[in-house]
Formats: structure tokens, sequence, C-alpha cells
């Protein structure tokens, strides 16, 4: 049924994908509606803000789930050490 699965791949946006070795995967995400939640805390928490989002924010800003990839994005401040951390989800 899918439920309680994932893919999971380590990602870079580029420029020009067409460049890249033939051994790597390309996703392409298309413009679309999403909201984005942050986890500004441990690592060891971010399953417990991956349950939240579904369960409590989602709900009350009365968005669903659209179909696309959810994905988290590390930006600079996490090379840094702190693990604030955007989780990305596609809506409707």
């Amino acid at each position: 049924d899918g439920k309680g699965q994932m893919d999971y791949l380590c990602a870079a946006e580029v420029k020009d994908p067409d460049r890249l070795p033939s051994y790597f995967h390309v996703l392409r995400i298309p413009a679309r509606k999403i909201a984005i939640f942050i986890h500004d805390g441990p690592l060891h928490g971010l399953s417990k803000s991956w349950s939240r989002i579904f369960s409590e924010w989602l709900p009350a800003a009365k968005l669903q789930v659209a179909l696309g990839p959810q994905f988290e994005v590390y930006g600079e401040e996490f090379n840094r050490g702190k693990e604030k951390i955007e989780v990305h989800i596609p809506v409707k």
C-alpha cells in the first residue's frame, strides 16, 4: 500500500543536468504550491516534526497533501552546527 515507506536520496540543485555523468539520477520538480515547515532543533527530533506536520500543522492550515516529492532542505546554517531544516510538502 506504500504507507510508511519512502525513497531517500541525497540531492543538490544543478543548473545544467545534461552535463552530469550518466550514473546520476535527475529529478525535476515542477513549480507547484508547497508548504514549508521549519524544524529548528536537534536532528533526533526531526521525525517528530514530520509527524506533527501531518497530524497538526497541515490540518490546522486547512491544507491537503498533493502528489509530488516531499523533501528536506539543509541550508548553510546546518553546516555551522545549527540544526535548522526546511521540510517542503506539496499541497492543494
